[in-house]
């Protein structure tokens, strides 16, 4: 069972693209791989949108309800994911199937890694979702706080973190304004 409890995202497990969820993507499947400090590896199925030298733009499609900081993500709702090798974060993008955006979740992560046909990176659990008109809200503060008390998270880590969430609280429209944006003709 996956759920949302007090600020803590658990992310769902998405669908690929069917006759019951069209989304006219590439014929090219990846894999996001996301490795935690302390938790078991995380595999999803995806479809690629756009690739190019260290940048690679995914599309998931979910298959269950679920809550982000009070937002319900329904069923059939559309995640456009940007990934970037030499950033430590990755962005994702709600959508309904109309293509109105539901929000924006940013994941501070170090290692990304572009393969073939996945992508792997080292999650450090601080997540940061920005509501449709920009109102942030950080999550997990606790949890990261918790890995660093126990041996879990650095001084090194906690400042990659800490360092993280200030550029994209900072930069957040600069951020989103300037990724891909061509998943309609795809």
């Amino acid at each position: 069972m996956h759920f949302v409890s007090a600020h803590r995202v658990v992310f769902m497990p998405v669908v690929r693209c069917t006759d019951a969820y069209p989304c006219h993507c590439m014929k090219r499947s990846f894999q996001e791989i996301r490795l935690h400090k302390a938790k078991p590896p995380q595999l999803f199925e995806c479809d690629l949108l756009h690739e190019e030298n260290g940048y690679l733009v995914l599309r998931y499609i979910v298959s269950d309800v679920y809550t982000i900081d009070g937002t319900t993500l329904e069923k059939g709702t559309v995640t456009i994911a940007h990934y970037w090798e030499d950033r430590n974060y990755i962005l994702w993008i709600f959508k309904k199937p109309d293509a109105s955006i539901i929000g924006h979740l940013f994941h501070i992560a170090r290692d990304i890694e572009i393969g073939a046909d996945f992508v792997r990176y080292v999650d450090l659990e601080l997540d940061i979702w920005f509501s449709p008109d920009g109102s942030p809200t950080v999550l997990d503060e606790d949890e990261v706080k918790d890995y660093y008390n126990k041996g879990v998270f650095d001084d090194d880590a906690l400042s990659l973190i800490e360092g993280q969430k200030m550029e994209i609280l900072k930069n957040f429209r600069t951020i989103i304004s300037d990724v891909w944006s061509g998943e309609e003709s795809s």
